[in-house]
């Protein structure tokens, strides 16, 4: 999934995600992050070893259901 290209990145800073960097912006608790560095890319990656480590997959939902994300092949 990505970021949609009409989206504002400081939307998203009501779904936690407020670490930013030239590279990346992301929620560090939900261990989800967005590639900003190539405008055009805005890919989502979501880390961890194991379930305690995808406790908020509820921020992708939330993404999913403002219509904030799409998907990508």
């Amino acid at each position: 999934m990505k970021i949609k290209d009409d989206i504002d990145l400081k939307e998203l800073e009501k779904y936690g995600f407020n670490c930013i960097d030239e590279d990346y912006i992301w929620n560090e608790e939900a261990n989800i992050s967005i590639c900003i560095e190539n405008p055009e890319c805005r890919t989502l990656f979501v880390y961890g070893q194991d379930e305690e480590d995808y406790q908020d997959l509820g921020v992708i939902y939330d993404l999913v259901k403002a219509d904030i994300v799409e998907k990508v092949e």
